[in-house]
């Protein structure tokens, strides 16, 4: 009876270790004067509740990040810039950045990583 249920456990795990990974995309960008879209599509059979989005890069200037145009959620100086991931709620469907004009001058490395489990129903 152990073997037989330690043999499901394994199998378990198998199965589900299998059907999780991650979406990685990144950017460089050297341009801040003009508005810039990012995106990623996640495919319909992956489940995700996250996004992390990871930046580095030497910049002088102000760079302003948000979810869409209307809805600036990031502003950042050489000051305030992050060095961890930022953590976002995204549940599927297309995950969207848009970089709006600024006055930076420099360059930035944007990376984003969404973990999927992939629906196995």
């Amino acid at each position: 009876m152990k073997n037989v249920i330690k043999g499901i456990s394994i199998l378990a795990f198998t199965i589900l270790s299998s059907c999780s990974g991650t979406i990685n995309k990144s950017w460089y960008i050297s341009e801040f004067s003009s508005k810039q879209k990012f995106s990623i599509e996640v495919p319909k059979n992956k489940n995700v509740s996250n996004a992390n989005i990871y930046l580095n890069g030497s910049f002088d200037g102000e760079i302003y990040i948000g979810r869409n145009q209307n809805d600036t959620i990031f502003h950042f100086s050489k000051k305030n810039f992050p060095t961890e991931s930022i953590l976002i709620d995204f549940y599927g469907g297309t995950f969207d950045l848009v970089l709006l004009p600024s006055n930076a001058k420099g360059h930035l490395n944007i990376r984003v990583e969404i973990p999927y489990h992939k629906s196995i129903f």
